[in-house]
């Protein structure tokens, strides 16, 4: 099976990368909603050179402006994590092997379990957004 989220991991991390030459966590969503949903997300310029508390203002303003909170992970859908309170990290659901979350965190993108992002990355708040009013 050729499934989408193939085509994502291992891409290199690269700060405020936003192509498959190199991208950062919110480079990663942006590409695969424009590749495979034919969505521009906003660019959000910057947003790896700000703090934790502006990165999460930009996410929550965005999540208020086009995202819609789901309590169970839809395919595709984005998924919002944090170490401690401060949402600060975003990757893509897919439902492929059970569940995993395709991420770029400081290195190539992976596709972790969510128990695995909670136990061995520390991410104790996750949660999973569908973009404006369609899932």
């Amino acid at each position: 099976m050729n499934h989408w989220s193939t085509r994502y991991i291992g891409l290199p991390y690269v700060i405020g990368g936003r192509t498959r030459e190199g991208l950062d966590c919110w480079g990663l969503l942006r590409l695969f909603y424009q590749e495979e949903k034919n969505i521009t997300l906003p660019e959000l310029p910057g947003i790896v050179e700000n703090g934790v508390l502006d990165i999460s203002r930009t996410i929550i303003q965005e999540k208020l402006a086009s995202w819609k909170y789901v309590a169970l992970p839809e395919e595709g859908c984005a998924v919002a994590m944090s170490q401690r309170q401060v949402l600060h990290h975003v990757g893509i659901w897919t439902d492929a092997d059970g569940g995993r979350i395709i991420h770029s965190w400081q290195a190539p993108v992976v596709a972790d379990k969510l128990s695995d992002l909670r136990r061995q990355r520390g991410f104790k708040r996750i949660e999973f957004y569908c973009y404006g009013t369609h899932h």
